[in-house]
């Protein structure tokens, strides 16, 4: 791992190196600011032994004062130049993606071709920015006359989002250049050069062109078509070689022999005028039906190619992104922090709270109903509450009281014993008096509550029910939770109200009513179109394009798969409902790149639930078949 790695540098820190060599070093480096600002970009760093050498000094910065100027989608933007302690940087704007020549090199790696509607749309947009840059102009309108010099599938970045970038200006012919090139002295890839250029002659946009000419033809056949075995033979090939002919590599590509013998012309005479012409005739091919559009994008092309890669980048970012360690750093500070209040107490908390857990759940299977009790202190009466609360929570009463469990809990004098066996006490008395009850009478018991003693009041005990048709529900006397209040005399039935004799049946209570469920949210209509139109089912039955759904959970087919222009796929997608909205994911029968809603990338089959949303876009593309299909979902909610 190199040194700077992790390393701040300046107001950047450097994340990890991504290259190395010429005069400088390449590292992926991120821009914080305040309130969570962050940007990454590229920190271009110049190797220290040669920052005394003043001719290197001018050629790297070249590159940031002639890109600085330039203002254009497909050029790479320069962010900050300077010196951070002796060492020379230029922090350039970070494309996520891969250079034209890696490109090509994965598609001749699985003997798979560039599709020949994505290398023009490629090429044409390198032709854009070229042109941009060639016309520039400064402050005052006077041309920059600016020749890039070091044209090839290197210096062409293409993301994963499918833009197109131009990069490493610093060989560029400007007028805004310190340093001037001496005539005889060349600069660049050999094998990309224009004649003029190998010839060490004066230079101008047609150069450019020349370059870009060879660059479409190995993005066509893999192949630069005057590479040869040494710089010698190379540079004579260049000069009075002729390339093959593309059709000699796939007939299909004839369509494109008048383009390319235009753009490699030895004559600088002979070739397109500028980088617009050359662009314009690149994409006449597409408007005028002579090449058919690709049905996937550039962004999907890539996205499918270099779907490995991309997850290890990404995760690459996550494990070097200072953020993770802040985030750690945070998570350990909370924890110390947790320590400082008391390790034993939040431990026996902790048990606390599971066994608190427990007993209600216990308390649930024996009828028991829970109204506080095993969360809130208990008081023996109003006065006993009120000298405790005004003592300030220096509670002191029996041991077998709430109260002093709240003292010892205090004083962190085994407060999880404490609780534990407190807690134990209150369900086995209520199970005793339950037991003890049922063998007195033949109903079913009702359910009890258990709740905070109080005294009763002194001039009633027995409340007399009222003399209505139906019986009234007759209330009787709630047992003390505690352990000295449960057990009942011996013999003798626990003091009930008064109760009139014709009403005993009716002192079976009915069983307890099942409390009524809400209507579980997100039941309503689902509208589906696909196109092409294929059949439709829910859970294996046909439905039509607008149904109902009955379940939160189901499972949505679409298609077989049988037809790839009609049925091209067998799209199975399992939906769930929740709070008004609802939520896919997506798999298919052959494996699909997936589009979202405005062309939103969202990854190959199988996916994932997605996000939940009232309408759904699902656009399956599988560029090696030819395949396609669109379906929306549209959720109503009731």
């Amino acid at each position: 791992m190199a040194q700077a790695e992790g390393s701040t540098f300046g107001k950047y820190i450097l994340l990890k190196r991504l290259a190395i060599g010429g005069m400088g070093e390449i590292y992926l480096a991120k821009l914080t600011g305040p309130e969570g600002f962050e940007k990454m970009l590229v920190i271009k760093r110049m190797l220290s032994h040669h920052t005394e050498n003043q001719r290197y000094v001018d050629m790297f910065f070249a590159e940031a004062r002639v890109a600085a100027q330039l203002n254009h989608s497909s050029i790479v933007q320069i962010y900050d130049m300077g010196q951070i302690d002796d060492v020379y940087y230029i922090a350039m704007e970070y494309v996520h993606g891969k250079s034209l020549k890696e490109v090509i090199d994965h598609a001749r790696a699985i003997e798979s071709l560039i599709p020949a509607p994505l290398v023009v749309e490629t090429i044409s947009r390198l032709c854009d920015a070229l042109g941009y840059a060639h016309e520039a102009k400064d402050m005052v309108g006077d041309s920059l006359g600016i020749v890039h010099r070091d044209i090839n599938p290197y210096n062409f970045l293409i993301s994963y989002s499918g833009e197109s970038k131009v990069i490493d200006f610093g060989i560029a012919k400007s007028e805004m250049a310190t340093h001037k090139t001496e005539t005889g002295t060349i600069k660049g890839k050999f094998v990309y050069m224009s004649p003029e250029q190998s010839a060490a002659l004066e230079l101008d946009a047609r150069s450019d062109i020349f370059s870009i000419g060879i660059c479409l033809y190995e993005a066509l056949t893999y192949r630069n078509p005057f590479a040869k075995g040494n710089a010698v033979l190379s540079l004579d090939a260049i000069q009075r070689q002729d390339p093959p002919p593309l059709a000699e590599f796939k007939e299909e590509y004839e369509v494109f022999q008048d383009i390319v013998d235009r753009a490699l012309a030895k004559n600088p005479d002979d070739r397109f005028s500028s980088c617009r012409e050359f662009g314009d005739a690149l994409r006449a091919l597409l408007d005028d039906g002579i090449l058919e559009r690709h049905p996937i994008s550039l962004q999907d092309y890539m996205n499918e190619v270099f779907r490995d890669q991309i997850i290890e980048e990404k995760r690459m970012i996550l494990e070097t992104d200072s953020a993770t360690t802040r985030e750690l750093e945070r998570m350990r500070q909370e924890e110390e922090n947790n320590r400082g209040l008391g390790l034993e107490a939040t431990v026996a908390e902790s048990d606390a709270h599971l066994l608190l857990k427990k007993v209600a759940a216990a308390s649930d299977v024996v009828g028991l109903e829970d109204t506080g009790i095993l969360t809130e202190p208990m008081f023996r009466s109003e006065a006993e509450k009120t000298i405790m609360e005004n003592s300030g929570g220096n509670k002191a009463g029996r041991a077998g009281d709430a109260t002093e469990y709240e003292h010892q809990l205090s004083q962190s004098s085994k407060p999880g014993n404490m609780l534990i066996g407190f807690c134990l006490l209150i369900v086995l008395a209520a199970l005793a008096w339950m037991v003890m009850n049922s063998s007195q009478q033949e109903a079913p018991l009702p359910k009890l509550t258990i709740a905070p003693v109080v005294e009763p009041p002194a001039e009633a005990v027995t409340p007399t029910p009222e003399p209505v048709a139906k019986p009234a529900r007759v209330e009787t006397p709630k047992p003390v939770a505690q352990a000295k209040a449960a057990p009942v005399a011996e013999n003798k039935k626990p003091v009930v109200a008064a109760r009139e004799p014709q009403v005993k049946a009716d002192r079976t209570p009915k069983p307890r009513p099942k409390p009524k469920l809400k209507a579980m949210p997100g039941f309503g209509n689902l509208q589906i179109s696909t196109i092409p139109p294929v059949p439709i089912q829910l859970n294996g039955r046909k439905v039509g394009q607008t149904f109902k759904l009955k379940n939160m959970k189901g499972t949505l087919t679409f298609g077989s798969g049988d037809d790839p222009q009609s049925n091209p796929f067998k799209v199975t997608m399992r939906y769930r409902v929740n709070d008004g909205e609802i939520s896919y994911s997506v798999n298919s029968e052959p494996w699909a790149i997936v589009r979202g809603a405005q062309g939103i990338g969202l990854g190959r089959t199988p996916l994932d639930y997605q996000e939940p949303t009232k309408r759904a876009v699902f656009e399956l593309l599988n560029p090696k078949k030819g395949l396609h299909q669109r379906i929306t979902l549209r959720f109503i909610s009731p």
